[in-house]
Parts: structure tokens; sequence; C-alpha cells
């Protein structure tokens, strides 16, 4: 396991191609690229991140996209509704592939309706594993985030799409499962064998999100249990804006949380 970045980190305070200089200054040398809009999965913008991550000597383990300029419609009924959002989603799989990413960061469809949602597992695990084909087209994994609002919200929607998906993998955000009400104890379980991200963050008992080492989250359980599923992949720091007023701060995260994977292994 490694400490790394998400550009997201820095949204808001710095262009997505000038972060990784910041990451590198702030002990991490691997990172999640996220790009933010659609200028920012041209060929063109992803010459230049290759250009900037090189020169800062920082690697790209993964990439992500926002989620809603395009995923939800990788699963529209209509063929060419799926067929416009894959353009979007074989830009950025190429910029992944540029940058030598392995794994694609995917929220997939949501739950913003207030209505209840049932799934047929057996025809969302098909398009997913459909999607899954595409991006090895590239050399990249698809990796399923826990996100509260979309349908990874709760480990059974795993365990049940894994039985129609062989080649998916998995992201754990303990943030996102905390909002969803549960834990990152409860996912864990159903994720061994698929996980090939983790997102990192901190929040206190009232669900406010902070820096790693600034809340309730048990780091040391975190990491031991992810080494007891032998999972050795990067361990991706990914912070809001507001959850931090100077760069140093985000140094002194991945120097807390280098401080505790060496005590796990």
């Amino acid at each position: 396991m490694k400490i790394g970045i998400s550009t997201a980190t820095y949204f808001e305070k710095l262009p997505t191609e000038e972060t990784f200089p910041y990451i590198k200054a702030a002990g991490a040398d691997v990172a999640e690229v996220f790009m933010n809009t659609f200028s920012e999965y041209t060929p063109e913008f992803g010459r230049i991140l290759k250009k900037n991550a090189d020169e800062a000597g920082v690697s790209v383990y993964s990439v992500h996209a926002s989620n809603l300029n395009y995923e939800p419609n990788l699963n529209n009924p209509t063929r060419r509704a799926r067929d416009d959002s894959e353009v979007f989603y074989r830009e950025v799989l190429s910029n992944g592939k540029l940058l030598n990413a392995k794994s694609y960061t995917y929220h997939g469809g949501t739950r913003l309706k207030r209505r209840e949602y049932v799934f047929d597992f057996s025809k969302l695990g098909a398009r997913i594993e459909e999607l899954c084909s595409i991006a090895e087209e590239y050399g990249i994994s698809l990796s399923y985030e826990t996100v509260h609002w979309a349908y990874f919200s709760y480990p059974g929607f795993f365990t049940s799409l894994k039985e129609f998906s062989k080649s998916v993998r998995c992201t754990l955000d303990i943030k996102q499962v905390m909002q969803a009400g549960l834990n990152y104890r409860d996912f864990i379980p159903a994720m061994e064998g698929r996980l090939n991200n983790v997102h990192l963050t901190d929040y206190d008992e009232n669900g406010k999100i902070l820096r790693p080492g600034k809340g309730v989250v048990d780091y040391y359980d975190l990491f031991s249990r992810l080494n007891d599923i032998g999972y050795d992949g990067p361990l991706m720091i990914e912070l809001y804006s507001a959850n931090y007023d100077k760069f140093d701060e985000i140094k002194e995260c991945v120097e807390y949380l280098n401080d505790i994977l060496q005590k796990v292994r």
C-alpha cells in the first residue's frame, strides 16, 4: 500500500494540470487525475497532463471524470444515449492510457429520485462487463466506487454485481460510506479480491469532513483490514478545498498516514 493524492484535492485552488508539483512536494509520487470537464477529456489536455506529471515525477494510477457529465447515460436504456456517452468515456480512457493509468474510477448510475431502486443485476452486470471490456482496450480496469447518492451505496450491491461481471473492480471511499450511514468495515469483505483503489479523508462524529488525523477514523484499523484481505494498491487522499487552508496541511496528512502505514507493515 502506498499513500497518493487525488488532483481533486486541489479543485478550486489549482488547475488540474498544475497540481503535480504540489502532489510531489506533499510527499506523494502517485496520483489519481480527476478530469473536471469536457475540455479536460481532450487528447490535447491529456498531453499536457502527461508532460506535467512526468516533469514532477508523479505517476498516475487512476483517472476519474465528473460523473454527471456522461456516466449515468452509460446505463441509459436507449442505444443512442449510450453511444453518445461512450464517446466521452473513451476520451477519458484514452487520456488514462496516455498517462499509464491502471484504473478508471466509476460512479455510474445515480439514486437522485425519491423512489426505491431495485436492480436487475444480470442486466446491469452485463452492461458493466461491456464497459469493462471497453476499458480493457486501453489497458485499464473499471473500478466501481462507493458513492452514497449512486448505485453502489451498500455492500450488497457489489456482492450481487460481481456475480454477473467477472472483470469489475471497486474503489472504497470512506467518506462516502459514512455519508451513506455505514462504515468501511461493512464494505471490505464484499470487496476482497476486487478492490483496487481507496479514497481517504477523515470526519467527526457529526459527519463533517476533515483532514486525515483530525477526526474519528481509525486508520490503523482501516489499513490493517485492507492488509488482511491482501490489498496492496494506492491509498488516495481526496479532500475538498474547504478542508484545508495551506498546501503544507496536505503534506502533514501524507506524513501522518505514512507513519500509520509503517506500523501496519
